[in-house]
């Protein structure tokens, strides 16, 4: 979890964090631990220690004999159902004033640094557009397109917060639960479409840079495999179960209801299909970089830039143990932490990758426009990516080449 809590860190020294909510009923302390508790848990303790646990007993030995806590939640798990569960829990944790998992402002804050950092990426490849220093592609369309549903889960991640993610499940307020878990399948719909989109854009950006035919149609089959199965991979989200609202509605089974696929099986697939993917989309441009004819600093800068990916691969990498977590957890809320966290990474991390050339471009150019005063020429002599028509590209040194097709050496400048 070193990335999120790196986040975490960095963002503190930017907002004010303010104090910690205060989970339900911790002003509440008993003598007894299992006052209150269901009579199902009154009975596994009196059958696990072979001692009376009538109200008003004492039971504190809970608080500090671990093996007894857990012979006693063993059988509370098995004879009482999931809300009884929930309640024993709650009412032990308090009593005994056990730690209390709260990771809620470490969520708020991890989530809102990478979506600001993701934003300011897009802004920059926008404005690179809109002043026309490189021209305007589907590429560009399809990141577009993705910015809603990142925007989106990182709205659900705040909203999510607020409905107890980062609390353990006894802690949170059974109506909080249902919202919960809608806001759980909205927040994966959001995220498998927005890292299909950027996956797509990545690759509409290679067509539209690199001529080589063969590398072109092997790209084009890399984004027909996208595109069939990003949409079978949402289909299997809602094919779960049935019907679909036991997603959310019955959270209460202790053994779940109208399950027709695993989501275990179903989310390890896909990350694993998106790790090889990032690996593959990786591999993809270095084979043309290498070939491009410019000098070794230039290349290993632009190679720099491509090779932002990897980050992007390790991400994908790391989701997948927080993943199967999340798929055979009952403590929901407190068990969905790395998943959030790290799909949020991965899809804003993924915009960035996607806006990194337009993000560059931009910013060298502001750096150039900072040398070179009110110099009129100074964005037309550093466009980067040429398109692949009869153009006259200019060096820094303000020579022109004119080719009806752009070769692969002439399709990266850099200064």
């Amino acid at each position: 979890m070193l990335v999120p809590r790196v986040l975490y860190a960095f963002a503190l020294c930017l907002i004010p964090a303010g104090g910690l909510a205060q989970a339900r009923n911790l002003d509440t302390r008993a003598i007894d631990p299992l006052a209150g508790t269901p009579e199902c848990a009154r009975t596994c303790y009196t059958k696990t220690n072979d001692t009376d646990a009538s109200e008003g007993s004492q039971t504190d030995d809970l608080c500090y004999d671990k093996p007894l806590y857990h012979s006693v939640e063993v059988c509370v798990k098995h004879d009482c159902n999931f809300t009884e569960i929930l309640d024993f829990k709650n009412r032990t944790s308090v009593a005994c004033e056990w730690p209390i998992t709260d990771r809620r402002q470490e969520i708020r804050i991890s989530c809102l640094t990478i979506g600001i950092l993701a934003m300011v990426f897009f802004t920059m490849r926008a404005v690179s557009k809109i002043i026309g220093f490189v021209p305007y592609g589907h590429d560009d369309s399809l990141t577009l397109a993705a910015l809603p549903f990142i925007i989106a889960f990182n709205i659900f991640c705040q909203i999510l917060t607020s409905k107890g993610l980062g609390l353990d499940i006894w802690f949170v307020e059974e109506d909080n639960i249902r919202t919960f878990l809608i806001l759980i399948f909205a927040s994966e719909l959001s995220y498998a479409t927005a890292l299909a989109l950027v996956k797509l854009s990545i690759l509409a950006f290679f067509l539209r840079i690199f001529p080589d035919q063969r590398f072109r149609t092997v790209v084009r089959w890399t984004t027909i495999s996208v595109l069939v199965i990003s949409p079978i991979y949402l289909a299997l989200i809602f094919a779960q179960r049935r019907p679909l609202d036991v997603l959310w509605n019955g959270w209460r089974d202790k053994n779940p209801r109208g399950v027709i696929l695993s989501a275990n099986l179903i989310g390890i697939t896909h990350g694993a299909w998106n790790v090889a993917l990032d690996i593959w989309m990786m591999i993809l441009p270095m084979t043309q970089l290498l070939k491009i004819g410019i000098k070794l600093k230039k290349k290993i800068g632009v190679i720099a830039m491509f090779g932002v990916g990897l980050f992007l691969t390790i991400v994908s990498s790391v989701r997948i143990p927080s993943l199967i977590v999340f798929s055979t957890s009952r403590n929901i809320t407190a068990d969905s932490v790395g998943i959030i966290i790290w799909s949020n990474i991965e899809i804003c991390v993924g915009m960035m990758v996607a806006c990194m050339p337009g993000a560059r471009q931009f910013v060298r150019d502001i750096m150039l426009r900072g040398k070179r005063g009110t110099e009129s020429d100074g964005s037309s002599t550093e466009n980067i990516f040429i398109e692949r028509t009869i153009e006259t590209i200019q060096t820094d040194a303000d020579e022109t080449v004119t080719s009806s097709i752009v070769r692969p050496e002439e399709v990266l400048l850099s200064k």
